[in-house]
Formats: structure tokens, C-alpha cells, sequence
């Protein structure tokens, strides 16, 4: 059975995509995730829901804007992932990612950004093909021609691991053709394949 409605406002509970970051939800009102889009279908046999055109999701932690977002379900209505396509903007406790593609990994615990990725915190901006943030381990890596311009610094690299703790960036690891540059100076000559610690 196939549901189709237009100008939709759907309710659903904190568990459904509070998921999507680390912790419980910490609500400012109702402790739920408000889900908003001119269009959802709900497939009932298939397990899955899909919002589209100006979807946006406001959640206690977590607030995120795309084209289209489609849930999938395990047959208890357990959340399986979380897939947000087209102009995806996340925002989460003062930093923000875009991306072409975002898919929240449940089982797995990692959210995935996928197609120009850029994450911006403060005067921080990292830039890649391709992230992945490992919820349970506050670790992101970024891969394809990745960027991490901090104050002071910008690491160029195939691949830049690092890890996140109250905001900031710690124990950065860059591979593969690694270039750092510092106050406009190259202080890694090009084909350095490993630098830790930065």
C-alpha cells in the first residue's frame, strides 16, 4: 500500500533521527523530530518513507535541509538509515556540512557525506569528495583531495583523519601527496605521503 500526500507535516519520535548524532536528545521543547516536505510516500510493504521538495528536519541535536530524504525501516519499524539527496545542509552544535549526498549508517553508527563536501566550525573548513564521521568514536575522515584549513595552517592531502572533542580539532593525520602550508609558507614539500600529529 502506497500512500501520497501533499503538503505534509509529520511528527515522528525522537528515536527516528536523533540517531543521526551522538547521545540523547536534549530537546528545547518536545523531545521530538519534526519532519517537514510537500511530499511524503509512505510504502508500507517496503518498509521505507520518502519526503521530497523542501524537506527540512528539526531535531533536538539536529537540524538538516535537502531535496529529498528517504527512511528505511526493518520490518519492527526499527530505523535502518537515514539518506538525504540534493543541496544537503546539516547543522549540529555550531558546525554545519553540505554535500551533494548524506546516509546515516544506524547499525553502523557513521554518517556519510558524499559530493563536494564542505564542513565548516568557526574559522575551521575542510573540504573533500568524501566524509565519514564515526558517531560512538567522534572521528571523521575525509577522502579525495581533502582540505583542512585551520588558524595558522591548511593541510592538503588524499585522505585527512581527525579527531573531534568539545568542538576542536585534535590528532590530525593526513596521506598520500601531503602538503601543509603555514601563514602562507609550505612547510611539507609535495609527495610527503604521511604526516601525524599536526
Amino acid at each position: 500500500m502506497l500512500i501520497r500526500r501533499q503538503t505534509w507535516r509529520v511528527m515522528v519520535l525522537a528515536g527516528c533521527l536523533a540517531g543521526m548524532v551522538q547521545g540523547e536528545p536534549k530537546a528545547p521543547g518536545t523531545g521530538q523530530t519534526v519532519v517537514t516536505s510537500k511530499t511524503l510516500e509512505f510504502d508500507y510493504q517496503r518498509h521505507v518513507a520518502i519526503f521530497e521538495t523542501n524537506v527540512e528536519v528539526i531535531d533536538p541535536v539536529i537540524r538538516l535541509k535537502s531535496d529529498r530524504l528517504q527512511i528505511l525501516f526493518s520490518s519492527s519499524n526499527e530505523v535502518k538509515s537515514v539518506t538525504a539527496t540534493g543541496n544537503v545542509n546539516l547543522w549540529h552544535e555550531g558546525s554545519r556540512a553540505v554535500c551533494r549526498k548524506a546516509v546515516y549508517l544506524v547499525q553502523d553508527g557513521e554518517v556519510v557525506l558524499m559530493g563536494d563536501v564542505v564542513l565548516r566550525n568557526g574559522d575551521r573548513v575542510g573540504t573533500c569528495e568524501s566524509a565519514r564521521y564515526r558517531l560512538g568514536k567522534s572521528e571523521a575522515h575525509m577522502n579525495g583531495n581533502a582540505s583542512l584549513r585551520r588558524p595558522g595552517d591548511t593541510v592538503h592531502a588524499d585522505s585527512i583523519v581527525f579527531q573531534l572533542a568539545n568542538g576542536d580539532i585534535h590528532d590530525v593525520k593526513a596521506t598520500g601527496r601531503v602538503r601543509m602550508e603555514h601563514t602562507g609558507t609550505t612547510v611539507a614539500p609535495e609527495g610527503v605521503n604521511s604526516v601525524e600529529g599536526l
